[in-house]
């Protein structure tokens, strides 16, 4: 099928077997960087990144793994979580857990869910945007200044309706550059930040006790949480970007919130929805006895 060029040279074509291609275009041919997410039974376990030139692929590497893998990393996540980051396991001891486990909060974002579509919108969005960074940033330091025209970057793409997603949208990521590299500093693996987020595993939305009207999501895992934002709310963060980067750069251990990610889906009838992504700071595996609000 031909692509869909919103914003040449940068395309999106979908086969008629359901499998998606978003990438770069010359001529008629794929040309450049791009993610391929196949259709089937495979397309929640494997996204590839692909470089071509004029027609022909030259290179490509896998950005996900088979959910097979998701026991081991959790049982892997769960030993680190039982001695703490830098602790000596000999002088940890026994971690201290209630015996019961905390059932899963809030209420699993399935299809027939009020929020599926928009769900389904941001894991494209952030499929794309995280693969095109990651293979941008694949071969350089995780640690260092950045130029500081990468903190007012922005990505743009038109995501047509496909068998996946009911109504097209655009898709725009905040300073994909700067948040690549805050995810490589706090060691979050993009395999395993698109598996949690992206996964076959749905996400979770929140209830939210707040006044502000945003809209809370936990991913499978309860590892990384979605709020939805306002526009001044998201401003004030991207100008702060920066000096967080900066500061988080030589403090990987800090003890403030975790961003990972700033984005924006457009609706075709001109309203918006802002998402940031961030750290849960509350482990699954502990069950909250009191909950104050500040």
């Amino acid at each position: 099928m031909p692509p869909s060029c919103e914003h040449p040279p940068l395309c999106t074509s979908n086969a008629s077997d359901g499998s998606t291609y978003v990438g770069f275009w010359q001529h008629g041919q794929q040309h450049g960087e791009g993610v391929y997410k196949p259709s089937g039974p495979q397309r929640a376990e494997v996204v590839f990144i692909q470089a071509y030139r004029a027609g022909t692929l030259l290179h490509e590497h896998v950005l996900r793994v088979d959910d097979v893998d998701v026991p081991r990393r959790q049982e892997s996540r769960k030993g680190a979580k039982q001695f703490g980051m830098d602790a000596d396991p000999q002088e940890a001891g026994p971690p201290q857990r209630s015996t019961a486990p905390a059932p899963a909060a809030g209420t699993v974002v399935v299809k027939g869910h009020r929020n599926f579509e928009l769900i389904r919108q941001l894991q494209l969005g952030v499929l794309f945007s995280v693969a095109q960074a990651a293979a941008a940033l694949d071969t350089t330091e995780s640690k260092g200044p950045l130029p500081q025209d990468v903190f007012t970057q922005q990505l743009t793409q038109y995501f047509p309706a496909t068998t996946d997603i009911a109504y097209p949208f655009r898709w725009k990521d905040y300073a994909p550059m700067a948040f690549t590299r805050l995810r490589q500093v706090f060691g979050i693996d993009s395999t395993e930040y698109l598996l949690s987020l992206a996964g076959q595993g749905a996400l979770r939305e929140m209830p939210s006790p707040g006044k502000s009207g945003s809209i809370f999501f936990l991913s499978q895992d309860d590892r990384f949480l979605i709020k939805t934002v306002s526009r001044e709310e998201m401003r004030m963060l991207l100008r702060l970007i920066p000096e967080y980067y900066q500061h988080v750069a030589g403090h990987a251990n800090t003890l403030l919130t975790r961003f990972y990610g700033v984005h924006r889906v457009q609706h075709m009838n001109g309203s918006s929805t802002r998402f940031i992504v961030m750290g849960n700071v509350f482990p699954s595996d502990v069950r909250l006895q009191r909950k104050v609000c500040l």
